[in-house]
């Protein structure tokens, strides 16, 4: 559901159906699940899915993590209500994606099912030691950028609202650090 999404907004739509939430025991579910799995220490880093959509959400964490990500598109639409790689990465419906390590897959998988939100869960990729966001869909690369690129256009309205506000060879020196992988 791409309705009022940041995407339909670009193309200046508004969209047909918005996100909703469609079962707060799956809400609830989650919750608890996610608050078992931080006291058990088997997350190691979380983002919510909001403006933007999957990919918005990938690109931050990278950010934050400095951390390529490798998504596999042909997981997610395995188990999505809609067959649409568009639809995957940029609808905001409500969601997280969690990063954990391989060892403690099958720990956190288990936590899932107890909650009974495991059937809502995906498999999507895994974090990479290079500086790229790749997305891959049918054994074809369909998206693929450094995170330095991307951190930089990310953050250019910033650059340009801190160029205005503090010293612009300040402001410069930290845009341009973003080109450093």
């Amino acid at each position: 559901r791409l309705g009022g999404s940041t995407l339909a907004q670009v193309y200046n739509q508004i969209g047909a159906d918005a996100p909703d939430l469609d079962s707060p025991e799956q809400f609830l579910g989650f919750f608890n699940a996610i608050q078992e799995m931080l006291k058990e220490d088997l997350i190691l880093s979380y983002h919510d899915r909001g403006d933007g959509g999957l990919i918005s959400t990938l690109a931050e964490m990278a950010f934050a993590g400095r951390k390529g990500i490798s998504v596999i598109l042909d997981l997610a639409l395995a188990s999505s209500r809609s067959p649409s790689p568009l639809n995957i990465l940029f609808a905001e419906e409500l969601g997280a994606v969690i990063e954990v390590e391989k060892i403690m897959l099958s720990s956190v998988m288990a936590v899932l099912a107890k909650y009974n939100v495991d059937n809502i869960t995906q498999l999507i990729g895994n974090t990479t030691a290079n500086d790229t966001l790749s997305v891959t869909l049918n054994n074809q690369t369909i998206y693929s950028e450094s995170l330095s690129t991307l951190n930089r256009a990310w953050s250019e309205l910033t650059y340009h609202m801190q160029a205005q506000r503090d010293n612009p060879e300040c402001a410069q020196e930290e845009y341009d650090a973003l080109l450093k992988p």
